[in-house]
């Protein structure tokens, strides 16, 4: 077979540019204003020959527990987090193999004695002096009673578990 031959490529004439005019918008130009110099006279205030006086603010006043913290709040938390201790030491020094229900309980008793905890350094303030009741007493007396149920129920159950080995 003999070769095809390749036409060559013969360039298209381009149309010859021409130039494209953008008309440019006219911005009429403000008035200027007057300017006119007045002076200005301050008048004098009738208090310049006086001497200043200084007033001082006042402390502002607190609530009456903000100003003292409640020893039975202290013992309260003190309490609580003591039953939780002596719980959690019962716990390991007495461990069994296994999770019972009694274990489940004296570990709930940590969630008291924290919140005793937390509830005590938040609303006291130990810088202060100290008064036997305040606001927060029968809150702390509360958690002090939610851990006092924790611990009857603990208790309950480890006599129930003593007399079911003892048989």
């Amino acid at each position: 077979p003999a070769p095809t031959p390749t036409p060559t490529p013969t360039p298209t004439p381009a149309p010859a540019a021409t130039p494209v005019v953008i008309p440019t918008p006219e911005t009429p130009l403000a008035p200027t204003p007057e300017v006119t110099t007045e002076e200005i006279v301050t008048p004098e205030t009738p208090q310049a020959n006086e001497p200043s006086v200084d007033i001082k603010d006042e402390e502002t006043p607190k609530a009456e527990s903000a100003l003292s913290w409640a020893f039975i709040n202290l013992l309260m938390m003190i309490l609580t987090a003591f039953a939780s201790i002596v719980l959690l030491m019962v716990q390991v020094i007495g461990r069994k193999k296994g999770m019972n229900k009694t274990a489940f309980i004296r570990l709930f008793s940590i969630l008291p004695a924290i919140v005793s905890v937390i509830a005590f350094f938040v609303t006291e303030n130990m810088m202060n002096p100290m008064i036997m009741f305040d606001k927060w007493t029968l809150m702390m007396v509360l958690i002090a009673a939610v851990q006092v149920v924790v611990v009857a129920f603990s208790l309950k159950k480890f006599e129930a578990v003593e007399e079911n080995v003892e048989r």
